[in-house]
């Protein structure tokens, strides 16, 4: 007797194979929804911090106003990711489109590497799983993000795509020349983009113990790409000026945390259940010609791709014997191996069958496009939130200025309104008191690095505590904010003056010196 379950599985399976005789034409759909998704997202999305950041210094006249700004160390990245947004901006112009178009093409490129990857070891539906995978997972915030993490991604996809062609495909002298190409091009966008030599190191040590010689070409490109560091040790120089007192601080729970972060391991448990459904049932009505034959991975291959999963671990380490600072961002690239990792598990425990694949893409997509819905909904909320704040400073100022206590909302708030009319919004900076209250002073550094750049309304402490004037101050609490405090400290009298929901704007007084 035929089960609705049965009827389901034979349907499904059917599917599957279809997909698996047409999978370019799988991965253009799901290329098409990842543009129109990732596109949306960006252009709702405010600019925050770290991105006013990128707007600010890629505005500077040429790549030797960018290089001096660098040189301040108050942003530490190499130069070439500033010089590949100003391409864009001059072209789509600095909108928040424009500046984050490069991570888009750049997380998409390394889906499309990883679609390539696997096809060597795994058949079309789990190329495709490849493809998809990334996209639910922590790094997909990175794709619309003016930051230079899209393109490491991106880069680091190409070159592990190349390794591969020049270690096992026919097309080994152009994939060397890509290999060191894009691996110069991932270390000059960023920094941490060095940890992506080790897998490859690893990899090559597997290959030279199984060979017995070294494989002279694929070193000369990992030399070839290190070849731009030593014209980068300047910026490095100014930005190791800034790393004992960086806000993040390296710490061994960090591991555990980045996975925990990127894979949501929340809504990934739901990948169990399909998982078990699709290998016990689906299997028993695919025969020996459900699967498609693929060569399996090379032991070298293997090794590349775990040394990428485990990459959180070196970039740990790296942080605390050398840079100190260390955030999940930072070993990003992780994601290339533990993807690589999953697709090549998956397609050995279902024989390479394409209906568990199929499967799991549907609910990937799934995934994706309700975690998609949801951020854009976040995003126009937090949008409409900052023109509302504008609007209730403007309301509820009188004229005066106000001094923000948070500097991640001053500058993103200053930015906001500039070229507007309305409230003068200043910022007082002191590098000292700042350190003594928060830990660090790496925000405050910024912020003055980037007033002379920016459209910034800034005041050092002293001058203007020796005024003795009732100011009005908004943004407290705050994760890196110090005035509050310090004021209370020095018997300043806070009044509430007006609410914006749970955030006060209060008029502080002047301690009476006297009669």
């Amino acid at each position: 007797m035929t089960t609705p379950v049965d009827t389901t599985a034979r349907r499904l399976s059917a599917t599957a194979n279809q997909i698996a005789s047409r999978p370019h034409l799988a991965f253009t759909f799901i290329s098409i929804l990842y543009f129109a998704v990732t596109l949306g997202l960006a252009h709702v999305k405010p600019l925050w911090n770290d991105e006013l950041f990128t707007y600010y210094i890629a505005r500077r006249p040429g790549m030797r106003g960018v290089w001096d700004a660098l040189l301040t160390g108050a942003e530490q990245l190499p130069p070439l990711f500033y010089a590949i947004t100003k391409a864009s901006a001059g072209i789509f112009g600095y909108t928040h489109t424009g500046l984050r178009l490069p991570e888009i093409l750049g997380f998409w490129l390394m889906s499309a590497s990883l679609y390539a990857i696997a096809r060597r070891f795994a058949s079309a539906p789990y190329a495709i799983l490849a493809a998809v995978f990334p996209l639910i997972t922590g790094a997909f915030d990175y794709a619309y993000e003016a930051r230079p993490y899209g393109l490491v991604l991106g880069f680091c996809g190409v070159a592990l795509w190349c390794w591969f062609e020049a270690t096992e495909g026919p097309r080994r002298s152009l994939a060397i020349v890509g290999l060191a190409g894009s691996l110069a091009a991932a270390l000059t966008c960023h920094y941490y983009a060095i940890l992506a030599f080790l897998p490859f190191a690893a990899g090559e040590a597997v290959r030279f113990w199984r060979r017995r010689h070294l494989d002279l070409p694929v070193l000369a490109a990992f030399l070839i790409a290190l070849a731009p560091l030593p014209f980068l040790f300047p910026l490095l120089k100014a930005a190791h000026a800034y790393a004992a007192t960086f806000w993040a601080r390296p710490h061994w729970g960090g591991m555990a945390g980045f996975y925990q972060s990127v894979l949501y391991p929340s809504e990934l448990l739901l990948y169990a259940a399909p998982l078990a459904l699709a290998v016990h049932i689906l299997m028993r009505y695919e025969g020996a010609g459900g699967a498609e034959r693929r060569s399996p991975i090379s032991n070298s291959g293997l090794v590349v791709l775990l040394g990428f999963a485990l990459l959180p671990a070196a970039a740990i380490i790296l942080a605390k014997m050398i840079t100190h600072a260390y955030t999940d961002r930072h070993a990003l690239i992780a994601v290339i191996g533990l993807t690589g990792v999953l697709v090549w598990a998956l397609s050995r425990i279902a024989s390479n069958r394409p209906a568990p694949a199929l499967l799991l893409i549907l609910l990937s997509v799934v995934l994706f496009i309700a975690q998609s819905a949801r951020a854009y909904r976040n995003l126009a909320s937090s949008a409409a939130a900052y023109e509302h704040t504008l609007r209730f400073l403007n309301e509820n100022s009188d004229g005066r200025p106000v001094v923000i206590h948070d500097p991640h909302l001053f500058l993103e708030l200053s930015a906001l309104r500039n070229g507007r009319s309305g409230t003068d919004l200043l910022y007082i900076f002191d590098r000292d008191r700042a350190l003594a209250y928060t830990d660090t002073d790496d925000v405050e550094l910024g912020l003055i690095a980037l007033k002379p750049w920016a459209p910034l309304h800034m005041e050092r402490f002293d001058d203007f505590v020796v005024r003795k004037s009732p100011i009005l101050v908004y943004g407290y609490p705050a994760v890196f904010g110090w005035i509050v405090p310090e004021l209370q400290r020095d018997h300043w009298r806070f009044i509430v003056s007006a609410h914006n929901g749970e955030q006060l704007l209060f008029l502080a007084e002047p301690p009476v010196t006297g009669r």
